[in-house]
């Protein structure tokens, strides 16, 4: 929390500022083109078109060239008629009365149906809304692109029924809810029609055509629709690989929460993009209850965002509280609880605290991201236009949700969540690449790490001792001593594959410096055919050879022997370590070919033999002999990718 003050106290600086902006701006202006781009794939326009409007439930379209300027909203002021059910044969007949002009897309819970007393329409009920459309003259189809309305609905183009959705009545029994967005084709008798829409609900807490209706040519209308189908079916194929790639990382490395909350937020984005925007769950289900639909729109939301931050805080553990975690994991359970329990009339009355609580949320993870930008962590800054578009997206959503920006779609938070998720893959192959390289480091470090703590003590001994001797021969030790520690460096500075001749220098100087402690107890011979053309990872012989003399010959009363041979047949090159110690139990032989975990006397073998199967798909075979001691051999396949890339030079 100190850091986190010291942070801001620093944002405050005038200096400090600036060199943020000078590091930063890249990716500020990263984050704002991806956000215009967000915006002209949703069909949002930033410059508003200048499109005709109904004025008195009248929209004169007659100077609109639907083939040069395209399709349009029927926006403005419709007649409205509160609770009356109207046909087109009750205008003719004069048998309505009018509650006014409101204004479409809007809910009617907003309209004035009584200036005087400025009462509202409830939020239950039913309404009829009319408007009188002026064209010039079409010999081309028209049609309508309808979105949803709450949460029933009957269209009528004068006197023909065109378009339903649910089962519209004045009352809540025989009304049926329903989302089913849908395009039709109209054809007027007429340059001027009238379109006529009963509208009821009972269910939700805010009824009307809370959502744009669109006009314009048949065609543009069809590839509008199947504009929107294909970027959603899109978008799901893309995340539906993604999660299944996700999923099968966690299977593997099960250690790593990230993965399966990965795969979490994956899966309830998934489920989102079914269950809003063109609503393909009332496809596969016709008969799906509506109080479900509603329960996945709304759950797949909060539950998504908080895996999302889940995912990102398991990335960021450090500037990631587990209890503010904690705590957002307790309300979105609750929320979904609430989801289940409570009527929809009640739970959608009560929504402005979900978009509080997601925005809260979207903020904390955003501001924690800062922190892991300031501290240089890895992948912080994509993690940060992650966030910022996430949290545009959703503003931008809940500003078409109250009609505050015209949209013919429906929402971004689909598209932005698609992009994020290649994000998240990316940053998600960027830590496995970087885990690797760090492990293949690693890999040689611990091998260094195992071979010196275990004789250089005792060797440092010797060449003491040997130093109050004096002569060639402490000249010779420390020659030995000097040529090892050389030779251990240079392997494990050098790419990942060397020279076999490489490696039997490592391993001579080894021995010469082990014989310092065991002299003549300690023999070998070392007899390698054409090293210098054979390539393999370093660290291989050298580890087998230590164990040989630190198992084997060391614990044997006498000493032993101890030969490396290399043969080539044919294709194959085959290593053979054979010594006369005291030999390794079959037990531990099985735990090392198998991989599990063994004492000291396995680790180094074990070791070897993962790296052989990583490399060549082929390990060690590790023999007991009759006379005691043990033999272990592998094979090089020559001629392959391996062999040729030699960067031992």
């Amino acid at each position: 929390m100190l850091i986190k003050h010291n942070l801001i106290k620093k944002l405050y600086k005038g200096d400090k500022m600036k060199y943020i902006i000078k590091k930063y701006y890249m990716l500020v202006i990263g984050c704002f083109i991806s956000i215009i781009i967000l915006l002209a794939i949703s069909n949002i326009s930033l410059i508003p078109k200048d499109t005709p409007k109904a004025e008195n439930g009248v929209l004169d379209l007659t100077h609109w060239n639907f083939e040069k300027d395209g399709m349009l909203q029927l926006s403005g002021e419709w007649e409205f008629y509160w609770e009356q059910l109207l046909t087109y044969n009750d205008f003719t007949k004069n048998n309505t009365y009018m509650n006014g002009y409101q204004n479409v897309p809007d809910t009617w819970d907003r309209y004035n149906v009584n200036d005087d007393n400025n009462q509202h329409p409830t939020d239950k009920g039913y309404a009829t809304y009319r408007i009188k459309v002026k064209t010039g003259y079409y010999q081309k189809p028209l049609a309508l692109k309808i979105l949803t309305m709450s949460t029933s609905y009957k269209l009528m183009v004068d006197d023909s029924v065109i378009a339903t959705n649910g089962i519209v009545s004045d009352n809540e029994k025989d009304t049926k809810p329903m989302y089913k967005p849908q395009a039709v084709s109209i054809i007027p008798k007429s340059n001027e029609f009238e379109i006529i829409i009963q509208v009821s609900n009972f269910t939700y807490a805010r009824g009307g055509i809370w959502r744009p209706i669109i006009l314009g040519l048949d065609s543009d209308i069809r590839k509008l629709s199947d504009r929107t189908s294909r970027s959603e079916m899109l978008v799901f194929g893309v995340m539906f690989i993604m999660m299944c790639y996700h999923f099968i990382l966690y299977c593997v490395r099960r250690e790593d929460k990230s993965l399966i909350y990965a795969v979490g937020g994956l899966f309830f984005t998934l489920l989102r993009i079914i269950v809003t925007g063109e609503y393909y769950i009332t496809i596969l289900f016709e008969n799906i209850p509506f109080e479900l639909l509603i329960l996945l729109e709304y759950g797949t939301l909060y539950l998504g965002l908080l895996f999302w931050v889940l995912f990102v805080g398991q990335l960021f553990p450090f500037e990631f509280n587990k209890h503010i975690i904690r705590v957002f994991t307790i309300i979105s359970i609750c929320f979904t609880m609430l989801a289940v329990i409570l009527p929809i009339y009640i739970y959608t009355n009560h929504l402005i605290y979900i978009e509080i609580y997601l925005v809260i949320l979207i903020l904390y993870t955003l501001f924690n991201v800062i922190m892991a930008v300031y501290h240089n962590q890895d992948d912080a800054k994509l993690i940060f236009y992650c966030c910022i578009l996430m949290l545009t997206a959703y503003i931008i959503d809940v500003f078409i949700f109250w009609n505050y920006i015209s949209n013919n779609t429906g929402g971004i938070f689909t598209a932005s969540v698609g992009l994020i998720v290649l994000l998240q893959s990316i940053i998600i192959s960027r830590r496995y690449s970087r885990a690797m390289e760090q492990s293949k480091l690693s890999e040689v470090a611990m091998l260094q790490a195992q071979i010196s703590p275990h004789f250089l003590h005792n060797a440092m001994n010797a060449l003491a001792e040997l130093s109050y001797e004096g002569g060639d021969k402490a000249y010779d030790a420390i020659t030995s001593f000097s040529d090892y520690l050389r030779y251990s460096y240079d392997l494990s500075h050098q790419s990942k594959f060397i020279t076999l001749s490489k490696e039997i220098e490592l391993v001579n100087a080894y021995l010469e410096v082990e014989k310092l402690r065991y002299g003549n107890k300690l023999q070998y011979n070392i007899s390698v055919e054409n090293s210098k053309i054979v390539n393999m990872p370093p660290f291989i012989i050298q580890p087998l050879v230590e164990n040989a003399v630190r198992h084997g010959i060391s614990k044997k009363d006498g000493g032993g022997f101890i030969s490396v041979t290399g043969k080539q047949k044919d294709e194959v090159y085959e290593v053979i370590i054979k010594d006369s110690g005291v030999g390794i139990s079959q037990e531990i032989i099985d735990k090392v070919l198998i991989g599990e975990k063994t004492d000291k006397m396995g680790q180094g073998l074990s070791n070897v033999n993962k790296r052989l199967l990583n490399v060549y798909k082929k390990g060690l075979i590790i023999t007991i002999n009759e006379e005691k001691g043990t033999t272990i051999s592998f094979s090089i396949k020559l001629g392959g990718k391996y062999d040729k890339d030699d960067n031992s030079r």
